[in-house]
Order: C-alpha cells, then sequence, then structure tokens
C-alpha cells in the first residue's frame, strides 16, 4: 500500500518519512541474509526454547521474515 492509498490525506513531513524508509529497506533488503546470517542460532535456541512441536499452530508476531523453526 502507497500512502497514497490510504484514506486520510498524508502530510508534506509523512510523505518524506515513508520515502527515507523505503528507499532504506530497497537499499537493505538484498543483504537482509547475509547480515543476519550470525544470528540464526539465535532463531533456532528461540524455536527449541518454545518447545514448539510439528503440527502446531504458532502466531509469529514482529520476527522480521519468520524464520523461526523447530
Amino acid at each position: 500500500m502507497t500512502t497514497k492509498d490510504r484514506s486520510y490525506k498524508t502530510t508534506d513531513a509523512e510523505e518524506e518519512y515513508y520515502s527515507i524508509i523505503k528507499r532504506a529497506f530497497n537499499t537493505l533488503a538484498p543483504f537482509y541474509d547475509i547480515v543476519t546470517r550470525p544470528i540464526s542460532r539465535v532463531r533456532d535456541e528461540v524455536a527449541n526454547f518454545s518447545n514448539a512441536r510439528n503440527g502446531l499452530r504458532i502466531l509469529d508476531v514482529s520476527t522480521g521474515i519468520g524464520q523461526q523453526e523447530s
């Protein structure tokens, strides 16, 4: 969704903010896997700590791209 799709009018400051965020994500996205690789072990530890078993439904909230696996 672009800021133009919203039902309210955005200010120039908001438009600038969204533009900066979009540029930042577009710039960083190609490097995301490389940057997060060192913490992949932490993801495994979190998944193991949760004691989640195959077949259970888990709500993944705010964990990036949701790579937690058990």
